[in-house]
């Protein structure tokens, strides 16, 4: 009697064990899950050359972890077209993100993904180049499209400065701070930044718009510093800094093509790369 006591003590206990190993499980594929989500919005607050974040799809998923697809687009003056997918995935014991944007190559250009659309590049003005592309002084006279495009400055600008040298009929849909450190043409991965403004907001100002945009690529980079030594460093410089004092070595610009036109050949472009596009139709009426 005393011996079946023993096993019948013995297999409660095992019970109780697995049973609160299992929620403890649970609970932690639960948080990371989140903490997931998180790290994917915040990763997408500095770091993400006007892509954005669409819907979830949970791919898989088990006790003891699981996929997601992001699906992702860009807004080319009020056209969303469809951009490369990003994975993630995680677990009890942490979170993995894809590391790099998935792109293919025909051997001298790189397209996004699963789209016909060509990934963009940019050019650090603190480095010296062999060779540096221009695409807006390729443009004809007659292209019927809407397009993004990086504008890699000859200098870094404050944000009052670039304004002024925007014209109306173009969108500066983003604004590129800082970049890895590199000696080479940087590209998408390389590049940290926030979002500007391509559609007004109803009843606010223009200027409160960017600061918000800014606020949230410091509250980005905070949440990020934990398991980012990059994003430590930046945040420890550019929470110091209010928006008017920070210098931009670049943005990128959404409009139609014909008014590219008039930048092309400006004194304070020094490279520019023409990416996503979109044919104009007589049904979607652009921003601008």
């Amino acid at each position: 009697m005393l011996f079946m006591k023993k096993v019948w003590i013995a297999i409660v206990l095992l019970v109780v064990f697995l049973g609160a190993a299992f929620v403890l499980q649970l609970k932690t594929v639960t948080s990371n899950a989140e903490q997931l989500d998180v790290q994917i919005l915040n990763r997408a607050a500095v770091s993400s050359p006007n892509i954005k974040l669409g819907n979830r799809v949970k791919m898989n998923a088990d006790l003891f972890g699981g996929k997601f697809m992001y699906k992702q687009t860009k807004d080319i003056n009020g056209y969303i077209i469809p951009w490369s997918d990003t994975y993630a995935s995680y677990t009890g014991l942490g979170n993995d993100v894809q590391a790099g944007r998935m792109g293919e190559t025909n051997g001298s250009t790189v397209f996004a993904e699963g789209t016909s659309q060509k990934m963009l590049q940019f050019y650090n003005p603190d480095i010296s180049y062999g060779a540096i592309n221009n695409d807006l002084q390729k443009l004809s006279d007659d292209l019927k499209k809407v397009m993004e495009v990086a504008i890699s400055f000859d200098k870094s600008y404050e944000l009052q400065d670039i304004l002024e040298k925007i014209p109306s009929n173009l969108n500066i849909a983003w604004l590129w701070v800082v970049s890895e450190n590199t000696d080479g043409v940087l590209d998408m991965d390389q590049v940290y930044g926030f979002e500007g403004l391509q559609k007004p907001v109803d009843h606010v100002p223009d200027s409160k718009v960017y600061q918000a945009n800014y606020r949230n690529f410091v509250a980005g980079l905070d949440s990020l510093r934990t398991n980012s030594s990059k994003a430590d460093t930046l945040y420890e410089v550019y929470s110091k800094l209010d928006l008017n004092a920070v210098k931009f070595k670049g943005i990128i610009l959404t409009g139609q093509a014909t008014n590219f036109k008039q930048i092309a050949g400006q004194s304070f472009i020094r490279a520019s790369e023409i990416g996503a596009t979109a044919d104009i139709v007589p049904y979607i009426k652009p921003y601008k």
